[in-house]
Protein backbone atom coordinates (compact mmCIF):
# COMPACT_ATOMS: atom_id res chain seq x y z
CA UNK A 1 0.00 0.00 0.00
CA UNK A 2 1.34 3.59 -0.47
CA UNK A 3 0.82 5.11 1.96
CA UNK A 4 1.15 8.96 0.00
CA UNK A 5 -1.73 8.19 -2.13
CA UNK A 6 -4.52 5.89 0.57
CA UNK A 7 -4.74 4.46 4.24
CA UNK A 8 -6.82 2.01 6.04
CA UNK A 9 -8.81 3.91 8.59
CA UNK A 10 -10.00 3.49 11.50
CA UNK A 11 -14.03 3.28 10.19
CA UNK A 12 -13.07 0.44 8.45
CA UNK A 13 -12.80 1.72 4.80
CA UNK A 14 -9.69 2.74 3.00
CA UNK A 15 -9.65 6.29 2.06
CA UNK A 16 -7.59 7.58 -1.37
CA UNK A 17 -6.74 11.09 -1.73
CA UNK A 18 -4.62 12.01 -4.24
CA UNK A 19 -1.69 14.37 -3.64
CA UNK A 20 -1.16 17.72 -6.06
CA UNK A 21 1.57 19.61 -4.53
CA UNK A 22 4.50 19.08 -1.46
CA UNK A 23 5.44 22.11 0.09
CA UNK A 24 9.06 21.54 2.70
CA UNK A 25 10.10 24.27 4.22
CA UNK A 26 10.15 26.07 7.82
CA UNK A 27 7.31 27.75 9.09
CA UNK A 28 5.21 25.97 6.56
CA UNK A 29 2.31 25.68 8.97
CA UNK A 30 1.09 28.92 8.99
CA UNK A 31 0.56 29.25 5.40
CA UNK A 32 -0.93 26.05 4.52
CA UNK A 33 -4.60 28.44 3.93
CA UNK A 34 -2.96 30.62 1.51
CA UNK A 35 -1.58 27.32 -0.42
CA UNK A 36 -4.76 26.06 -0.63
CA UNK A 37 -6.87 28.87 -1.87
CA UNK A 38 -10.27 28.48 -2.44
CA UNK A 39 -10.69 25.08 -1.07
CA UNK A 40 -12.71 26.18 2.63
CA UNK A 41 -12.81 22.21 3.63
CA UNK A 42 -10.04 19.77 4.71
CA UNK A 43 -9.50 17.03 6.53
CA UNK A 44 -6.18 16.36 8.52
CA UNK A 45 -4.41 12.47 9.09
CA UNK A 46 -2.32 12.77 11.59
CA UNK A 47 -0.64 10.01 13.76
CA UNK A 48 1.27 9.60 17.27
CA UNK A 49 4.28 11.69 15.66
CA UNK A 50 2.96 14.04 13.24
CA UNK A 51 -0.50 14.98 15.92
CA UNK A 52 2.07 16.09 18.81
CA UNK A 53 4.15 17.83 16.25
CA UNK A 54 2.31 19.91 14.40
CA UNK A 55 -1.77 19.27 14.05
CA UNK A 56 -2.25 22.12 16.78
CA UNK A 57 -0.24 25.42 14.76
CA UNK A 58 -1.99 23.72 11.70
CA UNK A 59 -5.45 23.82 13.13
CA UNK A 60 -5.25 27.13 14.28
CA UNK A 61 -4.16 28.48 11.29
CA UNK A 62 -7.00 27.03 9.22
CA UNK A 63 -9.46 28.29 12.15
CA UNK A 64 -8.39 31.73 11.76
CA UNK A 65 -8.22 31.44 7.99
CA UNK A 66 -12.16 30.45 8.40
CA UNK A 67 -11.18 26.83 7.32
CA UNK A 68 -13.47 23.90 8.16
CA UNK A 69 -10.83 21.11 9.09
CA UNK A 70 -11.80 17.06 11.00
CA UNK A 71 -9.14 14.79 11.94
CA UNK A 72 -8.71 11.31 11.46
CA UNK A 73 -6.03 9.66 13.10
CA UNK A 74 -4.23 6.46 11.65
CA UNK A 75 -2.59 4.12 13.85
CA UNK A 76 -2.94 2.07 17.07
CA UNK A 77 -4.63 5.39 18.48
CA UNK A 78 -6.86 5.54 15.59
CA UNK A 79 -10.08 7.97 16.96
CA UNK A 80 -12.13 10.72 15.33
CA UNK A 81 -11.70 14.56 16.68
Amino acid sequence: MDFLHSFNCCCGRTHTCPIREAVIGSGILGRVPELLGDIRQVLIVSDANTRPLAFEELSDALDAAGIRSEERRVGKECRSR
